[in-house]
């Protein structure tokens, strides 16, 4: 839809209103009335007035600064310094960033951001947290200037926590479980945790876990490690294997039946003794008795898998069984009389 004349002309008017205001440079107001002479939509118009009040549809934040706004910030800045809530060198390094901002939105971010400003000791902190990082190999010197340059630009103390936050000096200790587990993947490696890696490598290797093609591959890969994360997956498949309980097959039934015939044999013997009498009947039924139930009491179990010290093999349960049976029959030959 093409432009009405009035529209145009009123257009003409806000242009020259914000070059009085300061909104529009002198060049800018020259390239926009240019512009404005081949509009021929309402969406060209649009993109001609951007920025301006009388823009559609346009947020109080995305308003171009007046002169008269950008002079209340640099006050602002001027009124912090004289009274030593901020220093000389925040002052120089925020006062190109008011002068340069063009927008009301990011300026009045910028002001309100005055007050919770780092402060000098804390500052000097964070770039001694910089330098140890660089020694122990946390950071390499690329990676050293560049937070150096971002750390000038931090102006609060969340924007300090945050450039800090995976430089943790805390030492560790460093096994495949324990990387796994670590709440931050992107804790920055020291140069004593790769250190700790290859040890851990190497004896993968003699172990005969590892490869000597793949060891060498891995250890390279360790070396180039920056994170947590990335030392993680190196290591991941090196870790302590879960130990894994196995119920060993027919445990249950081989204790019933020692239970079983631990309780008949001693009945037997006491009824031998009602019946005839015979003390070598009591003493080859108690012999039956002892060593049934000492069968019993060898057989392995989850929460406690040995009674007996010296009964750990896994025959010997079978074999106090058999000697308990041959008991057994002898009760059965002796005299009755």
């Amino acid at each position: 839809m093409r432009i009405r004349g009035d529209d145009r002309e009123r257009a003409g008017r806000s242009l020259a209103d914000a070059h009085l205001a300061g909104r529009l440079t002198d060049r800018e107001y020259e390239q926009r009335c240019l512009a404005l002479v081949e509009v021929g939509s309402y969406s060209e118009l649009d993109q001609v007035l951007d920025g301006l009040p009388e823009q559609r549809g346009i947020h109080v934040e995305d308003l171009l600064v007046t002169t008269r706004e950008r002079q209340a910030a640099v006050e602002w800045l001027d009124t912090r310094l004289a009274e030593g809530r901020l220093t000389v060198e925040d002052h120089e390094r925020l006062m190109p960033r008011v002068r340069a901002t063009q927008r009301r939105g990011p300026l009045v971010q910028l002001v309100r951001a005055i007050d919770g400003l780092v402060d000098p000791l804390e500052r000097a902190t964070a770039t001694d947290r910089l330098t140890a990082a660089l020694a122990d190999g946390r950071l390499t010197a690329a990676e050293f200037a560049d937070r150096s340059e971002k750390l000038a630009d931090c102006y609060t103390d969340a924007a300090v926590e945050e450039l800090l936050a995976d430089l943790d000096s805390t030492p560790l200790v460093v096994t495949p479980d324990n990387l796994r587990s670590l709440p931050s993947q992107q804790r920055r490696l020291c140069d004593d945790d790769r250190q700790q890696a290859l040890v851990l490598l190497k004896g993968a290797l003699d172990k005969g876990r590892l490869g000597l093609t793949e060891y060498d591959l891995r250890v390279r890969h360790s070396l180039a490690a920056a994170t947590v994360g990335d030392l993680g997956q190196i290591l991941d498949d090196l870790g302590t294997p879960a130990q894994i309980y196995r119920r060993p097959r027919g445990r249950i039934r081989r204790a019933v039946a020692l239970l079983c015939f631990t309780a008949v044999s001693t009945l037997m013997g006491y009824l031998v003794i009602a019946t005839y009498r015979n003390p070598g009947a009591f003493c080859a039924a108690s012999f039956v008795a002892v060593v049934n139930l000492i069968a019993m009491l060898s057989i392995p179990s989850k929460n406690q898998p040995d009674y007996l010290t010296g009964l750990r093999r896994k025959r010997l349960p079978g074999l106090l069984f058999a000697a308990g049976v041959a008991a057994g029959v002898l009760l059965f030959q002796l005299p009755h009389g």
